[in-house]
């Protein structure tokens, strides 16, 4: 007697579909779970006193979108993108917000970061995909690149200096956009557009003009530096303008003495330790660092 094999292939085939179905369906659920997964940045170094909402911050806690950071005075903070995408280096008296970390749907990844003062330097290697992007956002303006190596400083009122080392950064405001090749900076004044990006100097010297007592316990300060730097007296940034000129009035510290950072976009910076003279006249002892 002959008995029929129909049956017996049909259930074979069965199986073997189902188990594609399986298969397709793990791949699938594995595929959602990492679209919905938060992206986050990691807290790789910390130095001096740095918070998050007025907590203290330690290295490996994380930032998702919305978080943020703050540096005191004297510290730092070295934050790390996953997929090595880069690094950036938070110097202190900085303020710096995750604005957006995206993953779309092509596997593009945008970043953005939001700072309103302070300085910090980035590493962004190149992104495979087109979509992919980095960005810096002040109240100035935005910097963005596909990678690339640049610094970025932001004063009291917003003005934001750029300068780039590797790589091309668009720099953004007012509906007009300048690219920053490497070995040039730009800058940005509120309410501007971008300025034509010039040579780099690496210039942080403040010509110092006036140093006087003003008869109430405070001191006048007077002097110019390249428009892209940062300024800080005694710890505390200050307006320089779209020219560079500073002109602030501080009360006289106990010891007599002030302490004048000129820090440019790259971090790079010059301390001047300055001695408040008993009447009118110019004082200063500048120290490299």
């Amino acid at each position: 007697m002959k008995f029929p094999v129909f049956p017996v292939t049909l259930l074979g085939l069965s199986l073997l579909a189902g188990s594609l179905v399986l298969t397709s369906l793990s791949f699938i659920s594995e595929s959602v779970r990492a679209a919905v997964s938060p992206r986050s940045i990691e807290v790789k170094e910390t130095n001096g006193t740095v918070t998050t909402q007025g907590k203290p911050v330690k290295v490996g806690d994380r930032l998702q979108a919305s978080g943020s950071l703050s540096t005191n005075f004297d510290a730092s903070a070295v934050l790390a993108m996953e997929d090595g995408i880069g690094t950036v280096q938070v110097s202190e008296n900085t303020n710096v917000q995750v604005k957006t970390l995206k993953t779309s749907k092509d596997g593009s990844k945008q970043t953005r970061l939001y700072m309103d003062k302070g300085q910090v330097s980035a590493k962004v290697r190149s992104f495979t995909n087109p979509n992919s992007s980095f960005e810096v956002e002040t109240p100035g303006g935005v910097a963005g690149t596909r990678g690339t190596e640049f610094g970025v400083t932001v004063g009291s009122n917003g003005k934001t200096g750029l300068s780039t080392i590797r790589g091309k950064v668009a720099f953004s405001a007012r509906g007009k956009t300048v690219l920053v090749e490497p070995g040039y900076s730009a800058l940005i004044v509120p309410g501007q557009a971008p300025t034509i990006p010039k040579v780099t100097t690496g210039d942080t010297r403040l010509k110092l003009q006036v140093l006087s007592v003003t008869g109430d316990g405070q001191v006048r300060v007077t002097g110019t530096v390249d428009p892209i730097n940062l300024v800080l007296v005694n710890n505390q940034i200050v307006d320089t303008g779209g020219e560079g000129q500073l002109d602030t009035v501080v009360p006289i510290p106990s010891n007599r003495q002030l302490r004048l950072v000129v820090r440019n976009p790259l971090g790079n910076q010059q301390v001047y330790e300055l001695e408040i003279p008993n009447s009118a006249g110019t004082s200063e002892n500048p120290v490299n660092q």
